[in-house]
């Protein structure tokens, strides 16, 4: 059951903008290669799932920004709900 929702926003203090897309890029992949729902954008990347799911998802994001020589600011917002949340296509739908 979807119960938790993770907002990441990765800040890579590097003044080389396709460096700092890169980073973006390749972690956007991590994101979309663990199956979850996403949404993507312009300063913070939203994903839902079970809190479990999102831990995990967040440490393998860690361990490939770690292996960066950058310095690298990440920002993580989970919202819990024991009962369940509302999903990602569900609150955009009703916009």
């Amino acid at each position: 059951m979807k119960n938790a929702t993770l907002s990441l926003k990765i800040l890579r203090i590097n003044h080389d903008k396709d460096i700092v897309f890169k980073m973006v890029d390749d972690v956007i992949d991590i994101i979309k290669n663990s199956n979850l729902n996403y949404l993507v954008g312009p300063s913070e990347t939203t994903i839902d799932g079970n809190i479990d799911e999102l831990m995990n998802l967040l440490s393998s994001i860690m361990n490939f920004v770690k292996e960066s020589s950058d310095p690298v600011f990440i920002s993580s917002q989970f919202y819990y709900q024991k009962r369940g949340i509302t999903p990602l296509e569900e609150k955009i739908k009703n916009k």
